[in-house]
């Protein structure tokens, strides 16, 4: 079991994992508006790969080269 799902750390989300996990799906970084839905959803008991599924799904990324 990760760290991060241990009940006791539950209150401990990780803007880092949740930038790593976004990241992943290949669709750009996390917006600022995606880190607060992140948090919410976190301490609500959602997984971080349930998390950037959601934020990629809502369209809640910056891509970085169009940013460029």
């Amino acid at each position: 079991m990760r760290p991060e799902t241990l009940p006791e750390n539950r209150d401990r989300f990780d803007r880092d994992w949740c930038h790593d996990y976004v990241v992943a799906h290949g669709e750009g970084r996390p917006t600022e508006e995606a880190y607060e839905l992140a948090e919410k959803l976190y301490r609500n008991g959602d997984s971080y790969a349930d998390i950037a599924f959601e934020v990629v799904a809502r369209g809640m990324t910056i891509d970085s080269e169009v940013e460029s």
